[in-house]
């Protein structure tokens, strides 16, 4: 029996949320649909609006933990930190500011840093070397409707280049997380002036 392909070694992971209105935990696919991993909540006791950390971890099909990803208390931008799960570091994650555009910095401990750039509006987004020069992985995800919630997050696709490394794409996996946190935070901050 062949074994089973981890999620840092998948080109395409396609991201499905479980009930969009009121979570953040994701099942995550291969291209074929077939379930392959998933985000969940630990610390499901915290509000997501709060200024309380919030904790993920992203799991293997098996069940074994892939990542850690917490929020990081600040008075700032949001930043996130990425840890293996023997709970040393493997990245940071920190919101930029930018005008019309989500722009993140991803830094590995290990590698060169990334920066995920793109449009908020169509939510189409490329992560790239710092320096802009290499494309690491891109992500594409349907507009926001009624239908997937509130800040259309309900399915997206994460494809990397076949030249990131394993470092590479957990850290923009833990990216990936950390925008759905901050799309969330933001989308409760406008709610709560509504």
């Amino acid at each position: 029996m062949e074994a089973q392909q981890s999620i840092a070694e998948r080109d395409l992971l396609v991201m499905q949320q479980i009930r969009p209105s009121i979570s953040d935990e994701f099942t995550i696919e291969d291209a074929d649909g077939n379930i392959v991993g998933n985000i969940i909540s630990t610390d499901s006791t915290q509000p997501r609006s709060s200024k309380s950390p919030c904790k993920f971890d992203v799991v293997d099909a098996d069940g074994s933990v892939v990542i850690h990803v917490s929020a990081m208390q600040n008075f700032g931008r949001d930043a996130y930190s990425v840890n293996h799960p023997d709970g040393a570091l493997l990245a940071g994650v920190k919101e930029r500011y930018a005008c019309f555009v989500r722009e993140m910095s991803i830094e590995p401990v290990d590698e060169a840093p990334m920066t995920l750039h793109g449009s908020f509006l169509d939510r189409q987004f490329k992560v790239k070397s710092a320096d802009g020069d290499a494309l690491v992985a891109s992500s594409a995800r349907g507009r926001p409707s009624l239908a997937i919630g509130p800040a259309g997050r309900g399915r997206y696709a994460l494809a990397f280049e076949t030249s990131a490394s394993e470092i590479q794409r957990l850290a923009v996996l833990g990216g990936m997380v950390a925008l759905d946190l901050m799309d969330q935070k933001a989308a409760a901050s406008a709610n709560s002036w509504a």
